[in-house]
């Protein structure tokens, strides 16, 4: 399992797993914690490796590409294809005003 909290905010970013887990790995839930209750949520085909989140974005990772959302909507913005990630090597710079993605490239050793 993994989760990260938005900023200083009651909300939560988290993706299952472990031995008995109550989310799949496939699934990324937003938590309201203020609330109890499910934000939102990103239910996919395949294993989520990594995720990044800020306050208009979040960036989702897989074996070969990085998916990003918008924060408000869960709409899809952009698909990056990237070479196999097997260090799950993805991070967001924090200011919105200049959008910054660090992940690996679509060749192998090199990083977008």
């Amino acid at each position: 399992m993994k989760a990260s909290m938005l900023y200083r905010t009651n909300i939560v970013a988290m993706v299952g797993g472990g031995t008995n887990p109550k989310y799949s790995s496939n699934k990324l839930i937003l938590w309201d914690d203020k609330e109890k209750e499910v934000a939102g949520e990103l239910t996919f085909g395949f294993r989520i490796r990594n995720f990044a989140i800020r306050r208009d974005i979040i960036a989702v990772q897989f074996e070969d590409k990085v998916m990003v959302f918008g924060l408000r909507d869960l709409e899809l913005l952009k698909t990056h294809k990237t070479s196999m990630n097997y260090y799950n090597i993805l991070c967001l710079n924090t200011k919105t005003s200049l959008p910054i993605i660090a992940m690996l490239g679509s060749k192998r050793g090199t990083i977008k």
